[in-house]
């Protein structure tokens, strides 16, 4: 089992450090991980990729930009990257700079999701923004039948964090172009909307494996429900 796992990092060095350091090891060839660095990062975040990558170079990819691009076409671009440089693993993982992540995330997400997929679920997320409210959940049981997590099926999934299989990608990629300079453009929605178009379904687990980390985008405004995301962040990780 692994997992092509991208990330889109556009400055915030604290957050990008917390959200590469938090997966732990790479060198296992279970984490192939490629990071798209944007052509504006400042020099403390390109500091921050430098030495995430130089501290253990296995398993790791930067690729940077000499334009700008609207985060659809990264996200794009990442994911080509990423396959062109490690080939395709078994699972694609899609993410951002302002997530922390639990320990043995993938450890414990891939079994749900091989599990969630038998239900018709075709992308589970981590993490899904508080004010997305589920539709029902599922239990899923551990070896001693007691409930382990939930699978909460919802109507769109954050791209802070996304799993999904490589043939999902194939039918319902690539992302929608979207304008140079702007966040939050609906490239995740329109692909959500393709697939509960074609009769599959989101899900995310619970309780969450990673958390979100960023009440402001990248240009420092304040995010939609920053509030919530402020309550639900555990004590002892970096918000901002």
């Amino acid at each position: 089992m692994s997992v092509n796992v991208t990330f889109l990092v556009c400055n915030r060095p604290r957050l990008t450090k917390q959200a590469l350091y938090s997966l732990g090891p790479t060198d296992d060839g279970v984490i192939n991980v490629t990071v798209s660095e944007d052509c504006k990062c400042d020099t403390e975040t390109q500091k921050v990729l430098s030495d995430w990558y130089q501290s253990n170079p296995k398993n790791r990819h930067l690729c940077g930009h000499t334009a700008e691009y609207g985060t659809g076409s990264l996200r794009n671009q990442v994911i080509a990257a990423s396959e062109k440089y490690f080939g395709r693993g078994s699972y694609l993982y899609l993410s951002d700079n302002d997530v922390c992540f639990y320990p043995a995330v993938f450890e414990k997400l891939v079994p749900i999701y091989e599990y969630a997929w038998t239900l018709g679920f075709k992308v589970l997320g981590a993490y899904n923004h508080p004010y997305h409210i589920p539709l029902n959940q599922t239990p899923v049981y551990g070896g001693g039948r007691e409930i382990i997590s939930r699978i909460m099926q919802v109507q769109a999934l954050a791209l802070q964090s996304m799993l999904m299989k490589w043939e999902v990608w194939d039918q319902y990629g690539p992302f929608t172009e979207t304008p140079v300079g702007r966040v939050c453009m609906g490239e995740d929605v329109d692909f959500c909307h393709k697939i509960l178009k074609d009769g599959g379904k989101l899900g995310v687990v619970s309780p969450a494996l990673a958390v979100n980390c960023g009440i402001t985008n990248s240009f420092g405004e304040k995010i939609p429900g920053w509030e919530l995301v402020m309550k639900e962040a555990p004590v002892g990780v970096f918000i901002e």
